[in-house]
């Protein structure tokens, strides 16, 4: 129904929009004199702002300017399909699930795609509607890069000449972000993910192109981020061009300096906690995200295992190969943070992690003579390797140890081995063959793609708590933010009440006592702010009214309203010293160099 909408439109703004020598018709209902003398950001919307005002007026006055009974049923009839069309651009119901989320998020430019006029009030609302309305000190705009480098500029500085004003500019930067996507049918020869690793690659050679010129768009671009859906595209896929940019020198007044610094989506949505969790644990490991980067949402985190299981029923489906994955996983992270599974549980899992891999990876002692056994730990190895560049593992031997130890011509190339990974590993042959296996054995990529009921065993959710502890701990140690977003937590996750936030478990001091290393630094954000009609100030507003409403079962409240204030003005303060700020950036420089 879109393009018969947008004819009637375009014929109504014909037909009742006021012409403009500057600006074509934006709207049947916005006056001349109106937008031509309006700098306001939401002048957009001053034109049905005005008609629903002098109908609501019309509606409940007298005389001859009133409506009569039938006018008025004509602008109910308006206002109960406003309401309706409206549902449908702005998230409202509550299905759970990103897949949900992106049905909304899809929608967003289907009327405004190609009309640069729209276009350019759309940003300059977006971004100077939130500095005027809202007390922000700075704001940061997430924006697709370009596959070139002169595309990638031009965005920018388009975006940059909708806002305007200079001091807005000021306060306002660019994080570039890499759009996540499923992998649609298995491509032979080729590893896995290879449409969105083409791609990105060239995104990535793109913003070092722009970075090496002396572009005044430059001093805007602050970092970079992987967006969107992370189910079935998982931090593997950008290992490389994450390791490649964030080890970046960025051309300044003295010389080359600073790095960009790195946001990474993991833990928002998942298969399982985890599965949310090894996603968590691949962005640490596989991107080389360090201190003062942040992970987004990270919702396996902090979200009460038992309770996400009893909403799940204690029973999950998911690929053959992500499940083979978390138990190999979560074993080796149990005896690493030396939590000690009750022998039944470990016995259970360790039995299905035979029964998973000899499923999946049938043929793997075929050109071998004798059998050889592969346990968890030895598969963990191999699962290590997965920040590599799958290409290098299609060498010889002889050719790919010639590889670990040579400096490629090509920047981007010097990053296919992930340094955080010893090279004792990528030397054993039963650790390369699972991984080439992994990423180019056809019957491992099929029957690894096909589901399965997962049955959580007893215990189960008393192990992940504490992985998550222990996890805690570790980002804390690392000085990695979280950015949390209630309101798309709520209509997105699992999440029953703001109170049940996994902020208040990531960083609850001033409101609870606190163990030691077990304080994240968090934030309070909007996510998409305009699917989920919300604001900054409202984020902040939901969940002080949340808390000063919590009670206990005995109807105690839980907090006194002093702590909760006190609480939110900690969030505020660690929420500006996430900012992607020049500093920021310098400064972690000089402490990495060091």
């Amino acid at each position: 129904m879109v393009s018969d909408l947008q004819d009637i439109i375009n014929l109504a703004r014909a037909t009742y929009g006021a012409a403009n020598e500057k600006h074509v018709i934006l709207d049947y209902a916005l006056e001349k004199d109106v937008y031509d003398e309006n700098n306001n950001p939401s002048r957009l919307l001053s034109g049905e702002r005005r008609f629903l005002y002098e109908c609501y007026k019309r509606s409940f006055g007298t005389g001859e300017y009133s409506f009569k009974e039938y006018q008025k049923n004509v602008f109910y009839r308006y206002l109960v399909a406003r309401t309706y069309f409206r549902s449908e651009m702005v998230q409202v119901n509550r299905i759970v699930g990103f897949s949900n989320f992106g049905d909304y998020e899809s929608r967003k430019e289907y009327f405004v795609e190609d009309k640069k006029e729209y276009e350019y009030e759309l940003v300059r609302l977006a971004v100077n509607a939130s500095f005027q309305e809202q007390n922000i000190v700075s704001l940061e705009a997430r924006i697709c890069p370009a596959l070139d480098s002169h595309t990638l500029a031009g965005k920018l500085n388009q975006k940059l000449e909708c806002v305007g004003e200079d001091e807005i500019k000021e306060k306002m930067f660019f994080v570039l972000h890499f759009p996540k996507a499923k992998e649609k049918k298995y491509e032979l020869y080729a590893p896995r993910d290879v449409v969105v690793r083409r791609k990105t690659e060239k995104y990535a050679n793109a913003i070092v192109a722009l970075l090496e010129k002396k572009d005044r768009i430059n001093q805007y671009i602050r970092g970079i981020d992987a967006c969107a859906n992370e189910i079935g595209c998982r931090p593997e896929v950008f290992a490389q061009i994450y390791r490649y940019l964030l080890d970046y020198l960025v051309p300044g007044e003295l010389g080359r300096q600073g790095v960009l610094m790195a946001t990474y989506h993991a833990g928002e949505d998942f298969l399982d906690l985890v599965d949310g969790l090894r996603a968590i644990d691949e962005a640490m490991l596989f991107c080389n995200l360090h201190r003062g980067c942040r992970i987004g949402h990270a919702l396996a985190l902090g979200i009460d295992p038992s309770a996400y299981y009893q909403f799940k029923g204690n029973v999950l489906a998911l690929p053959k190969q992500e499940l083979l994955d978390d138990i190999a996983w979560l074993l080796v992270k149990q005896d690493e943070y030396r939590i000690g599974l009750n022998g039944k549980l470990k016995s259970i899992l360790d039995q299905q992690f035979y029964d998973l891999f000899n499923e999946i990876y049938p043929t793997y002692n075929l050109k071998n003579s004798r059998c050889e056994s592969v346990n968890y730990l030895e598969y963990y190895n191999s699962w290590r390797l997965r920040g590599d560049f799958p290409g290098s593992y299609l060498l010889d031997e002889e050719a790919f140890a010639c590889s670990l130890n040579s400096i490629p011509l090509k920047r981007f190339s010097r990053y296919e081995f992930n340094d955080k990974v010893s090279n004792s590993i990528r030397k054993a042959e039963k650790y390369r063959k699972l991984y080439r296996m992994y990423h180019y054995d056809e019957h491992v990529r099929k029957e690894g793609a096909k589901r399965v009921l997962f049955k959580i065993p007893c215990g189960y959710a008393e192990a992940v708590r504490e992985i998550q502890d222990r996890m805690i701990q570790m980002l804390v140690m690392e000085g990695i933010g979280i950015e949390t977003n209630p309101s798309s937590n709520y209509l997105i996750g699992t999440i029953q009440k703001y109170e049940e936030h996994p902020i208040l478990r990531f960083n609850g001091r001033k409101l609870r006592n606190t163990e030691n290393n077990m304080s994240l630094q968090v934030s309070l954000n909007t996510d998409d702010q305009g699917v989920f009609d919300t604001s900054l100030e409202n984020e902040f507003a939901l969940m002080t009214a949340a808390l000063r409403k919590a009670k206990t079962k005995d109807g105690q409240y839980i907090y006194d309203v002093e702590d909760i204030y006190a609480w939110i003005d900690y969030v505020r303060r660690m929420g500006i010293t996430q900012v992607f700020s020049a500093t920021s950036r310098e400064a972690d420089y000089l402490s990495r160099i060091k």
